[in-house]
């Protein structure tokens, strides 16, 4: 039987692992909190496949007071592209009399890979995101009264665009994602969801989850990508307005594609001799690729270090250290849940 902290004490950072012991079920006893005061999440990733060019695929008013849209959002789509070579562009919209400044902070892309690979482009686009534990900001102004493309995107036949940006404005606008050059005051030209997939704006972008290690007892693990915790949903909720004559309430994104998991693996070493602590990525939904960025050591791991993995009891080590006797130890992880994979995800500590 492989236990997960020899398979942790003989590998190293990066390493793919099997065990037998990883925790099936969460065990965090601490359920995740929506962390409030930072932004919102505009998620795009409906319809999917893009067949028909010149179509609004997704719209949201950014900085809003009716509806209530923080002026801080993190953009996330995920669409395959059915046409020929399509242009798909993030454009900004300034209804007001004022100019509107735009910052960009951490941002991915992927452009490359086909519906074959969905699992890659996720796993790259979260993976440029979170190269950096600081952002390099860059902004665009926005005229008054004027529309600027903030991204144009030439992707090939058959090819994902996946992509994640956090996005900051000063005043009021309206972002949509289009596939060529729809007439934005045409609502004909706005594409309606595909019934499978999800597209709206969710209130806030962060999930803070805690994991308490204490001295006793196996490996212990948080889940992100979760649909329930305790019984209870924890799917996010929120609305869709695409189609600002139509909006859609109530939408859910299941799997939590986009939002940013702050996990924080507090470990008790208390009375014991020094010994290791090892974080794994586990995956518990199937096929799945991605990154995660260890905030405390200022590194990126991607998980795996190469292709996909899917198997329960195969892992990715994502942190080593060692703690000194009686004494604690904290550490700090952001997660996003990458386009093309399968949730949850399990974030999973143990001795070694």
């Amino acid at each position: 039987m492989a236990l997960l902290r020899d398979e942790v004490r003989t590998h190293s950072v990066g390493d793919t692992i099997t065990a037998d012991d990883l925790p099936s079920q969460e065990t965090s006893t601490n359920p995740f909190e929506f962390r409030s005061g930072d932004g919102d999440l505009l998620f795009s990733n409906s319809p999917e496949r893009i067949t028909t060019n010149n179509r609004v695929l997704f719209h949201s008013p950014v900085g809003t007071v009716e509806p209530p849209v923080a002026n801080k959002v993190r953009l996330f789509l995920h669409h395959l592209n059915n046409l020929g070579t399509a242009t798909v562009r993030v454009v900004l919209k300034n209804p007001t009399g004022i100019q509107a400044t735009v910052t960009r902070g951490w941002t991915g892309v992927s452009n490359q890979y086909n519906e074959n690979n969905a699992a890659l482009a996720g796993k790259e686009a979260v993976g440029q995101y979170l190269a950096a534990n600081v952002p390099t900001p860059s902004s665009v102004q926005v005229p008054p009264l004027s529309t600027v493309n903030l991204e144009n995107w030439s992707v090939g036949s058959g090819i994902i665009i996946s992509a994640v940006m956090d996005l900051e404005t000063d005043i009021p606008l309206d972002l949509y994602v289009t596939v060529g050059n729809p007439d934005l005051s045409n609502f004909n030209h706005y594409a309606d969801p595909d019934g499978t997939h999800e597209r709206g704006t969710f209130s806030r972008w962060d999930i803070l989850k805690g994991n308490v290690y204490g001295m006793t007892g196996g490996p212990k693990a948080v889940r992100m990508g979760d649909k329930t915790f305790g019984g209870m949903s924890i799917t996010p909720v929120g609305t869709d307005y695409t189609k600002p004559d139509d909006p859609r309430f109530s939408v859910k994104n299941e799997g939590s594609f986009g939002m940013r998991y702050i996990i924080i693996v507090n470990a008790d070493n208390t009375p014991n001799p020094a010994r290791g602590l090892g974080v794994v990525i586990n995956p518990r939904g199937g096929g799945f690729g991605g990154a995660v960025r260890d905030v405390t050591a200022g590194t990126r791991v991607f998980t795996p270090a190469s292709g996909t993995i899917s198997a329960q009891d195969q892992a990715v080590i994502v942190s080593k250290q060692i703690v000194p006797a009686s004494e604690t130890a904290s550490r700090t992880f952001y997660f996003i849940p990458p386009g093309g994979s399968n949730m949850p995800v399990a974030c999973t500590a143990t001795w070694y």
